[in-house]
């Protein structure tokens, strides 16, 4: 998946949820490859795998997590949001790990970049090394126009991952944005 090759990584996960079928991040990783890959339709199947896992444990931060991981795939980023003040309730220590990132995520498709700048730095604190989390800061910092500001992270991307490319078929990571209609 990292590498651009989404229809690699289906059979994988497909093997692994053979295996292990309530895995739930296995489910999250398959929506996010077959949504990289233009599949929508197996992407919300598996969106609602996820959904069922996150209901059947209320109580679970890390499901909510994953919930809203799958969300902002799918593009539903006000549903993320419900998803990581969940977590964040049912967990207030894991706050500045994977429900920051997601929250930062949510905005960001959201289109409220000014929101989302502060998270990603707050959270890049603390993970220095996650280019995607670098990739929507560079996004974030384009649209309110910080536009040295967003090389420096883009040159922070190709650092951590040389090999990264917009143009790669899966290197948006269900970040596509739909063309405005005419």
């Amino acid at each position: 998946m990292m590498l651009g090759r989404c229809r690699e990584a289906v059979p994988v996960l497909k093997r692994y949820l053979g295996r292990y079928p309530d895995h739930v991040w296995a489910h999250v990783r398959l929506a996010t490859v077959y949504s990289m890959s233009g599949d929508d339709d197996a992407a919300r199947a598996e969106g609602m795998e996820v959904e069922r896992a996150a209901a059947l444990n209320p109580n679970s931060a890390f499901g909510y997590v994953a919930l809203a991981e799958v969300m902002n795939v799918l593009g539903r980023s006000a549903e993320a949001l419900a998803a990581v003040e969940k977590a964040v309730r049912l967990d207030p220590g894991n706050r500045d790990r994977q429900p920051l990132y997601e929250q930062a995520w949510a905005y960001t498709h959201l289109g409220q970049w000014q929101a989302a700048i502060p998270l990603l730095k707050r959270y890049l604190a603390r993970y220095p090394n996650d280019f995607w989390a670098h990739a929507l800061l560079a996004i974030d910092r384009i649209e309110v126009g910080q536009n040295d500001a967003a090389r420096t992270e883009a040159a922070e991307v190709l650092r951590l991952n040389p090999q990264f490319s917009a143009e790669l078929p899966c290197a948006t990571g269900g970040m596509k944005r739909k063309a405005p209609s005419a």
